[in-house]
């Protein structure tokens, strides 16, 4: 009987936790701040009524309204208290007082530090922005002019995106910064801890590990997303998590002291302190956080004669979390790391027991060493089916894709990454008082370290490693597949077998992705503008023909955006030409050609004494490199594309594609003069479709020359077209599509219809 009373007791903390976030997410999401009280007092209200039902249920519907009240309450008193405030300070220019809480990372063309301010009399937590050079460190008292913006506020838009980490203010430094002084360094230990265990990992591991092992053992991802075709491979495979401090890290922490400390009961008093501050090293992070809060459960519950919960445990983690800033919510690292830890709790541990069920009474119960392994396997599977069930909606939400090689991928390395972990916090602490300890331990590491990069890279380039939700075919098999799952956990009964569901996704995938082609006519020829910014990106595609002209911009990841429109639609690139060599045009080239297998590149002339490193890359993954220093032509899926070389002062490119007498003309770089040279050297016909970019001139005698239907114009927003061009092409009849307002755009030359 006392058993099951603290079990009733930690499942009503359960309750209360789950209602104060549950509120705090209302209130984020759904309720604007001016309503926050009114809505805390109707949940006040409500709990009269439950005072009539029954005890046990008395008891906790009456915690959850007065759970659900806390939870409106706090989110508009750390409002009122922290946001509001800091909105009253939005573009004003004052003298800051400010302690350093983080070491400057380089963010071009500035560097940016967490930092105390004191503005005004009152304190704030913000991300400074300083274009100097002087040293700072956590702990420095620092005075300086800046220009104060909002957290809750970027570009005009409202983000969480600083408020969820706990930022009030963002401050821009005018000038240089005065160091008054410094507070105790033992208030930032923990800090500068982390700091020098990142130096000494980038000095005992080679460049091309570093970067990973930094970001594996402590969190410093600083350099390893400078990498842009690593990044992608590691959201590809599914194991970003990886890189991401959170409570798999934990676990191998924990593990690891627990060689050194047998007792479980002495193992709280060795583990708490050391997780601690490892938490803190790392800098809070949510998921970190939420782990090691859930540990701290695990661990107190047989000093405190309790039995542990999971359930609990997450809820009650979440409660901190949000008890400390409730913006935190809006974190999609904190939303990913809750998610995938309820899905361990609800489904991996069900997967797992009807896994070990399915084996008994075999070989594989039986035989000590396939027990080992199987017990291996379904422990890596059960973990992340489990994790990924609840965690695919919010990745296809804010990412587009899902991960079908992630289950393989953690099979092949979380061994590896486990060891990795550990190897490398041992090189890191050791190297800091016995370099030499250290020395070995890396050299130890090091091979693991390049297993998991290297599986990674591969695995990444599988076929169908992900499928892209920007496929609407994708987005039903997602449906589908959770109407399957839904339906196996809510059968009872014995004999169910989780392969029938899984062949049936597989097989409704496999439908899917064959839609995704046969839709498209093999006689089309289709070109899309991606959103570039001041850049051009562009898909042709010519029956199951696909090139890509231009990969350049300044939209963030344009390689990688290229690359996902791609894998979406089920398109290889045939062929990627660039029309001229600046960033506005080739910048995320190379990004592609480690993402995407590319037959062949076409580019125009180069100096032979400073050839591009873009032909480096693409001979590395066997990709044809022709030159294209005169005028050409090539079949592309049934369509030509014919090849312009540029006369005058550019070594640029225009290129006309033609099927079917409908024809598409895209400019190169060239400006005014290519354009008049491309007059007088080529037959240009009328045309269906003319794209243009920030490198273009649109000349009357051009425009009056091929009279385009249509104009298809990738510009950023920040640099729009000039009104004259809009003018020559609006005095001529032809309909604009442009980026800047439209954002990405398909234009279909075979049916003379835009998407």
């Amino acid at each position: 009987m006392r058993r099951w009373t603290r079990h009733i007791t930690m499942r009503r903390l359960a309750f209360v936790c789950g209602a104060f976030s549950a509120a705090v997410t209302l209130a984020h999401y759904a309720i604007p701040s001016r309503l926050l009280v009114l809505a805390a007092a109707i949940c006040a209200v409500l709990s009269l009524p439950c005072l009539l039902l029954p005890r046990e249920v008395r008891r906790r519907a009456t915690a959850v309204a007065f759970a659900l009240a806390l939870g409106f309450l706090w989110s508009a008193t750390y409002d009122a208290a922290i946001l509001a405030p800091a909105r009253g300070l939005e573009g004003k220019r004052v003298a800051v007082t400010a302690v350093v809480l983080s070491y400057p990372e380089r963010a071009e063309p500035n560097s940016r530090f967490d930092a105390r301010l004191t503005v005004g009399g009152r304190s704030f937590r913000a991300v400074v922005y300083y274009g100097g050079e002087k040293p700072l460190e956590p702990g420095d008292k620092i005075d300086f002019i800046a220009t104060l913006r909002r957290a809750d506020m970027s570009l005009g838009v409202e983000t969480d995106r600083f408020t969820a980490r706990g930022y009030a203010l963002r401050a821009t430094v005018s000038g240089e910064v005065e160091v008054t002084g410094a507070q105790s360094r033992l208030h930032h230990l923990p800090a500068l801890f982390a700091h020098a265990v990142s130096a000494k990992l980038a000095e005992l591991f080679s460049p091309d590990l570093s970067p990973f092992m930094r970001a594996l053992v402590i969190g410093d991802t600083g350099e390893l997303y400078g990498d842009a075709a690593l990044g992608a491979a590691l959201g590809t495979t599914g194991v970003s998590h990886v890189v991401s401090v959170s409570g798999m890290h934990v676990s191998f922490l924990l593990g690891l002291i627990s060689l050194l400390v047998r007792d479980k009961r002495r193992l709280a008093f060795f583990a708490l302190p050391v997780l601690l501050f490892f938490m803190a090293a790392a800098g809070f992070v949510p998921s970190l956080v939420r782990a090691v809060i859930m540990q701290l459960f695990v661990l107190t519950a047989p000093l405190l004669n309790r039995e542990s919960d999971s359930m609990t445990s997450v809820l009650a983690a979440l409660a901190v979390l949000l008890i400390a800033n409730p913006e935190s919510v809006g974190s999609v690292g904190l939303q990913l790391s809750f998610v995938s830890t309820l899905g361990i709790v609800i489904i991996s541990t069900r997967l797992h027991a009807r896994m070990t069920l399915a084996a008994a009474g075999t070989a594989l119960e039986r035989v000590k060493p396939l027990r080992a392994i199987y017990g291996f396997l379904i422990a890596s599977i059960s973990t992340t089916l489990g994790a990924l069930a609840l965690t695919t909606p919010l990745t296809t939400l804010y990412f587009g894709y899902v991960s079908l090689i992630a289950p393989v991928t953690n099979i092949v390395t979380l061994w590896a990454v486990s060891y990795a972990f550990c190897g490398g916090a041992i090189a890191g602490v050791l190297g800091l008082t016995a370099n030499f300890l250290g020395q070995a331990a890396a050299w130890l590491t090091a091979p693991l370290a390049r297993f998991i990069l290297w599986a990674v890279r591969v695995l990444s380039r599988v076929p169908l490693a992900a499928v892209y939700t920007s496929n609407r075919y994708v987005i039903a098999w997602l449906a589908y597949a959770y109407l399957l799952l839904a339906a196996y956990f809510a059968l009872r009964g014995k004999g169910k077998q989780l392969i029938a569901p899984l062949c049936a996704m597989v097989a409704a995938l496999a439908v899917a992705l064959t839609f995704t082609r046969a839709i498209t006519p093999q006689d089309a020829m289709t070109v899309t503008a991606l959103n570039a910014g001041a850049g051009r990106s562009l898909v042709v595609t010519s029956g199951f023909a696909t090139a890509v002209v231009d990969c350049g911009g300044t939209s963030g990841s344009i390689g990688g955006d290229a690359a996902d429109y791609l894998l979406a639609n089920g398109l290889n690139a045939d062929a990627l030409l660039l029309t001229a060599w600046d960033d506005a045009h080739s910048s995320g080239a190379e990004l592609l050609l480690q993402r995407v297998r590319v037959k062949t590149l076409i580019v125009p002339p180069y100096d032979d004494n400073d050839a591009p490193e873009l032909l480096t890359i693409a001979a590395d993954a066997g990709t044809e490199i022709v030159t294209v220093a005169g005028d050409a032509q090539l079949n592309l899926g049934g369509a030509t594309v014919s090849l312009f070389a540029a006369y005058g002062d550019t070594n640029s490119l225009a290129v006309l594609c033609s099927r079917d007498g409908r024809d598409a003309l895209i400019l190169g770089g060239g400006g005014t003069a290519s354009e008049f040279a491309l007059l007088d050297r080529a037959e240009l016909p009328t045309l269906g479709l003319i794209v243009a970019d920030s490198g273009s001139s649109l000349t009357a005698n051009l425009l009056g020359r091929t009279v385009p239907l249509a104009a298809l114009l990738s510009y950023g927003a920040d640099e729009p077209p000039p009104n004259a061009a809009l003018a020559r092409l609006e005095r001529f009849g032809a309909e604009v599509y442009r980026t800047d307002l439209h954002g990405s755009i398909t234009v279909n030359l075979t049916a003379n219809t835009e998407d």
